[in-house]
């Protein structure tokens, strides 16, 4: 999985190792504070998600903030032992530690859906990303020309039409800029601020804009719901991998303990 270097961002604190004295004696515990996601870990990780295909995509019918406390739990434990999970064959231990970002990011898109949006409160901000989709796109090709981006994504972004491809563009293009940010810095006139800123619309305007093979208001998913169901499937499918280290580091019995199941409850000492 990428990374980038991201904003700092306020999270609770890391769980602690609880012995068996202690949770003999132990006074009863108040649920974990709820989370407000993270709006850097969505951005940066929708455009991985809008490549699910659609037949793989799991829809979700879960709590977000019980998924993020679990997800925690079991990155903890696998990370704990990380000099033996980065000898598992096929384990990738960078990509199971950024788990935690998936689920912010899985926290964050839950609170993105929500009703259409009236023609009023669309309409500017559709203008604005068919203005940043030009700007970045023909700088792409100019870019493709030079030699310094891939041809085939830029015209994939290309063959994109209507205002939802539009919106996906954005988010795409502004992906493409960062991923290739060293080999394209000064060789382009676009800012920082503008790429930021068609990731920043384009998500918006996913959130708002409503799919056009739905006709009918009352069949139609919410706006958002899309990126949800995808970022979820990013959690679960990396919650699976992260299972299945466990299960080769303290074996299936115990598993369950150590990474459990993003619904999992968990009973707080009394």
């Amino acid at each position: 999985m990428k990374t980038t270097t991201k904003t700092p961002k306020n999270r609770p604190p890391k769980p602690t190792t609880t012995t068996a004295a202690s949770i003999e004696t132990a006074p009863a515990t108040p649920p974990p504070a709820p989370v407000t996601g993270s709006k850097a870990d969505y951005l940066e990780l929708l455009p991985a998600a809008m490549r699910i295909p659609a037949s793989e995509l799991i829809s979700m019918r879960a709590d977000p903030q019980l998924a993020f406390q679990n997800t925690r739990l079991g990155v903890a434990s696998v990370i704990a032992v990380a000099d033996r999970a980065s000898a598992l064959s096929e384990t990738d231990i960078t990509e199971l530690a950024s788990l935690e970002e998936v689920a912010l990011a899985v926290v964050y898109a839950s609170t993105q859906v929500a009703p259409i949006a009236a023609p009023t409160a669309l309409q500017p901000l559709l203008a604005r990303g068919h203005v940043l989709r030009a700007l970045l796109l023909n700088t792409a090709e100019t870019l493709v020309l030079a030699g310094r981006l891939p041809k085939a994504d830029v015209e994939k972004i290309r063959a994109g039409k209507g205002k939802l491809d539009t919106a996906r563009d954005l988010i795409e293009l502004s992906s493409l800029f960062e991923e290739h940010a060293t080999a394209i810095a000064g060789k382009h006139p676009v800012t920082p601020a503008e790429v930021r800123e068609a990731s920043e619309v384009g998500t918006e305007l996913v959130r708002l804009l409503k799919p056009s093979r739905f006709h009918s208001r009352s069949s139609a998913p919410a706006p958002g719901t899309d990126e949800r169901d995808r970022l979820w499937t990013l959690l679960v499918q990396g919650h699976d991998r992260l299972w299945r280290a466990a299960a080769y580091l303290f074996g299936k019995k115990l598993a369950d303990k150590k990474v459990p199941p993003l619904q999992a409850e968990h009973r707080r000492v009394s």
